[in-house]
């Protein structure tokens, strides 16, 4: 019916053509997406940009790449939707390559630009160029943004370096969920799981609900420490929330329970 629509239309733009490819590469139609891509009268960046996250998302990752390089023009976007195209597709180096290439051309990067890259550092455990990021982050004022604060945390956790995720966190008051989320999962990457449940305690008390990924944290946590009660009441905590019905929390409590049980035995 979209398709029909866009071919009636008696004007079309290059916003009009860009909607359509969007369209097609969310229901994996790539090939039709190609086809009226290279059929498009004009092509501005967004237009470029949308092939690349389409075949991104579709898994045609040697094609984004091609497209990036055959671009006539890209922005700090274009280098930000590879670098973070290519680290979800495995492909953490090979993103961290982009990213050096990027300041190679002083192109600045933006919050989400070096979000995508210490993600990409935390995936390959590069303690050095995650450091290195991290000074440049300081230096241009984006310590304060969110979409940094919860990479960096996880990238020094991934590290393990405990001493440098939690000053992360300490230096501003974060209201985020997906920050505070990051400090708990990273202290149970690093098996210090009461630290993990103390904090969890504090996020309460600093008034931030705790989302699906919080509760899995902190109950994976009393599930290492084979601390059922604090298990149930973690749980009960979901359930008042509404995550009774959860069921990859149920999956971790019941976790908690089997361990204690065979502990008994």
């Amino acid at each position: 019916m979209g398709f029909k629509l866009f071919e009636q239309m008696p004007e079309r733009t290059v916003v009009s053509w860009t909607m359509m490819v969007n369209g097609l590469f969310t229901y994996g139609k790539t090939e039709a997406a190609e086809q009226l891509f290279m059929e498009m009268p004009l092509k501005d960046e967004a237009a470029w940009n949308s092939m690349i996250y389409g075949y991104f998302m579709n898994g045609r990752v040697k094609d984004a790449v091609r497209l990036f390089h055959e671009m006539p023009n890209r922005s700090v976007i274009s280098w930000t939707s590879m670098i973070s195209g290519l680290d979800l597709a495995g492909k953490s180096n090979d993103a961290l390559f982009l990213f050096k290439q990027m300041l190679f051309h002083n192109i600045q990067p933006t919050s989400f630009t070096f979000s995508s890259a210490i993600t990409a550092c935390a995936n390959v455990k590069d303690l050095h160029l995650g450091v290195k990021i991290h000074g440049h982050v300081v230096k241009l004022g984006h310590l304060s943004d969110t979409y940094i604060t919860a990479p960096l945390i996880t990238f020094y956790a991934q590290c393990k370096d405990i001493d440098s995720f939690s000053k992360v966190f300490k230096e501003k008051l974060n209201t985020s969920v997906v920050v505070w989320t990051a400090l708990i999962t990273g202290y149970s990457l690093n098996s210090k799981h009461e630290k993990a449940l103390e904090v969890f305690s504090d996020m309460f008390r600093s008034n931030v609900l705790p989302n699906q990924s919080s509760f899995t944290s902190a109950l994976n946590s009393c599930c290492e420490m084979e601390d059922l009660d604090k298990g149930k009441e973690i749980n009960g905590a979901a359930i008042k929330l509404g995550f009774e019905t959860d069921v990859f929390l149920l999956f971790v409590l019941h976790d908690v329970e089997d361990e204690k049980i065979d502990k008994k035995l």
